[in-house]
């Protein structure tokens, strides 16, 4: 009898561990890996029962390059994009009547958080804004290697899904 008593209940704490895991599926955070800003990224997008949000976070690039010179020989140069790269994203349906939201804001990381409805499949774009508020200070010391020559310089970096609440991240496609 002590023997069934074990086995049952070792059978109802394994049932209680697994009923939460499966309960908690959809509420787990969600963040995805680094993608370039050059890149337009599309998500789907499954909120939960609750009112989720995703937190979105840019950073300036660090980039090197090494050259040979003549003159001066073999010399690696190393840029610091001055601010992060402002980003557009699109989502559809709508959220409270607004399409578009923008990851803005000044320094090398930047962030944003979006607010999403409960119990709606959102398709959400992420793209590179190209504005004059997404320029870079330019090095003309670095011989254009990193920017354009014409000191026209965009930022540059990389972007991701920090962190989520209540929604669960379906698919990704990257053009």
């Amino acid at each position: 009898m002590k023997a069934f008593k074990r086995v049952l209940s070792l059978f109802l704490i394994m049932a209680a561990l697994l009923s939460t895991q499966l309960a908690t599926s959809v509420s787990a955070a969600t963040t995805t890996k680094k993608y370039d800003c050059d890149k337009t990224v599309t998500m789907t997008v499954k909120t939960g029962n609750k009112a989720a949000s995703m937190k979105l976070v840019c950073k300036a690039a660090t980039e090197k390059q090494t050259v040979n010179r003549v003159l001066f020989g073999k010399k690696t140069y190393t840029h610091t994009c001055s601010v992060a790269p402002k980003m557009v994203i699109k989502v559809s349906p709508r959220v409270n009547g607004v399409q578009y939201f923008y990851l803005q804001g000044w320094g090398k990381t930047i962030s944003s958080t979006l607010k999403l409805n409960k119990n709606t499949t959102y398709t959400i774009q992420i793209s590179y804004y190209y504005n004059s508020c997404n320029t870079c200070r330019c090095n003309t010391m670095d011989f254009g290697l990193f920017h354009n020559a014409d000191l026209k310089c965009y930022a540059n970096g990389t972007w991701q899904v920090a962190s989520s609440k209540n929604l669960d991240i379906k698919s990704i496609t990257v053009r």
